[in-house]
């Protein structure tokens, strides 16, 4: 672990992160607690302050990967001059991604969607408890059409990490909740800063929807977390890079390997930072 610190203290350094290096220290003491903790009791709601935010959470496995991921990796770390960006959030769960934006752009505008109704309810609590302004959050779920549908998640009544519009993305025991759907480009009208994507596999249909509405245009930057082989015989991830270079994107790309494996169709996440020309 101590080795995994001193890269990210490297790479925060490096990357001006939105926090100071007794604060990600602080946080990694913190993160040791959590894991004694969750052993003991999995599924025990739980509350941390971090990053001078105070946080409310379902369980410590789902916090701290949401933590790693997003505070100390940064996959959605962006830059721009302006003092109060419009970030749209797709996938906005209990709300880190949110804190994140908040803590490096204070006046940052954020727009975010989170389906899960179990979920939501811990994220609107977080935004309340933190006293966040210019946050708004929709209880929806973005695809390719507007309605209802079924959203398959972990039997857990709070929700998980891996609820889905698509059941083969979503844990092996789910069930299924009825949520609204509506269209992304329906709530663009305006210069988006930052896009951020992260909807268990319904990321080629919010592009899509974008790309048809003429609302790519409006995008400056992206980061799409693109889950390729959801369907093991499913080898599109051209369909999303064509899509981006035919409208005027550069991108960059990081991906979980895993490789060699028995099955090479596995899934494999894929994150992709696109940014305009």
């Amino acid at each position: 672990m101590l080795g995994s610190i001193i890269r990210n203290l490297v790479y925060a350094d490096k990357n001006s992160a939105p926090y100071s290096t007794p604060e990600l220290l602080a946080c990694y003491a913190k993160l040791v607690g959590l894991r004694g903790r969750s052993k003991i009791h999995p599924q025990r709601h739980q509350h941390l302050s971090a990053f001078k935010f105070d946080i409310s959470f379902p369980d410590s496995s789902r916090f701290e990967f949401l933590l790693n991921e997003i505070f100390i990796k940064q996959d959605y770390f962006f830059v721009t001059g302006k003092p109060n960006p419009l970030v749209i959030d797709c996938g906005s769960n209990i709300g880190m991604s949110i804190f994140y934006f908040k803590r490096k752009y204070p006046k940052a505008r954020v727009i975010g969607f989170e389906p899960d109704p179990g979920i939501f309810e811990v994220l609107k609590s977080n935004i309340a408890a933190n006293g966040l302004s210019d946050v708004v959050v929709h209880n929806c779920a973005l695809a390719d059409r507007e309605g209802e549908t079924e959203l398959f998640c972990d039997p857990d009544p709070v929700g998980s990490l891996r609820a889905s519009l698509r059941k083969e993305r979503a844990p092996q025991n789910v069930v299924s909740k009825r949520v609204k759907t509506v269209l992304l480009s329906k709530y663009l009208d305006s210069e988006v800063d930052f896009l951020k994507i992260d909807v268990e596999g319904m990321e080629m249909a919010v592009i899509e929807d974008l790309e048809r509405e003429g609302k790519l245009s409006l995008v400056r930057e992206t980061a799409i977390e693109y889950h390729h082989h959801i369907s093991s015989g499913d080898d599109a991830f051209s369909r999303l890079l064509t899509i981006l270079e035919n409208n005027g994107f550069g991108y960059r790309i990081a991906a979980t390997m895993g490789w060699p494996t028995q099955d090479k169709r596995e899934m494999q996440d894929v994150l992709v930072r696109a940014y305009r020309k």
